[in-house]
This record gives C-alpha cells, structure tokens and sequence, in this order.
C-alpha cells in the first residue's frame, strides 16, 4: 500500500509575503483549494510543492539559459527535468537553497494595504485628486 504524501501549505508558509494563486486549470476558490495546486508566482516561472518539505521550481527562459543554468549551479539543488530553455529543479524547503532559488526566480511580493501602510502611489493619486 503506498502512503500518501504530506504537501507544504504554501499559504501558511510564504501567504503574508508572496502571491500565491491557483494552478492553471484549477477550478476551485482560493481558499478551499488543494495545497497540491497552489503555486507561487514568479517572474521567471513558478514554485510549487512536490510532498513533504520538497518544492520544485519550474524557470522557463525567454532569451537566453543563464536563469536555467545559474538555478542548476545551486549547491543543494537537484535536476528534475531539463530541456533547452526550461527546466525544473527540486530542493528542500529548509535547506540553504532555498533563499538562492527565490532570488533566481524572483517571486511576485503580496503587496498589503491599509490604514498606515499607505503606498507612494496612493499618496500620489490623493494628491492629484485635491489640486
């Protein structure tokens, strides 16, 4: 009998400082979704759970292999499919890794709002509004 994996919650995890949306083609709500298809979006591709505390990221190269090559070069860091100017990489959640994977593949930041935590560009358009 096989036993079935934990997955990674990625919004208890990285939720207050990443966006993390639903896979493509998932079809329920944000908050009842599956841990298994949630992902954190990227600007050079996505990270996601592969069980336990493994997460794989997917980089897919627009010009060149540099972002593909520098994410092979990580120490801690293990190969899962490579093509031309894709590829996917599986590495460990706690391990030192993981910071050097998120700066590669430059996850999108939650921006919060609120009273108090006013952005530049709010306080540009209220300015703009009054004069």
């Amino acid at each position: 009998m096989a036993v079935a994996k934990t997955c990674l919650d990625l919004d208890k995890e990285f939720g207050d400082k990443y966006k993390i949306r639903n896979e493509t083609g998932a079809k329920q709500k944000p908050k009842q979704a599956d841990p298994w298809m949630r992902e954190i979006r990227c600007r050079r591709g996505s990270i996601y759970p592969m069980g336990g505390k493994l997460l794989a990221a997917t980089i897919v190269c627009q010009k060149s292999r540099s972002g593909l090559l520098n994410l092979l070069r990580v120490p801690g860091v293990r190969p899962h499919q490579v093509g031309d100017m894709e590829g996917t990489v599986i590495f460990d959640l706690n391990s030192p890794a993981q910071a050097k994977v998120f700066k590669i593949m430059q996850p999108r930041k939650r921006h919060r709002g609120g009273k108090g935590n006013t952005s530049a560009l709010e306080t540009f358009r209220r300015s703009r509004l009054t004069t």
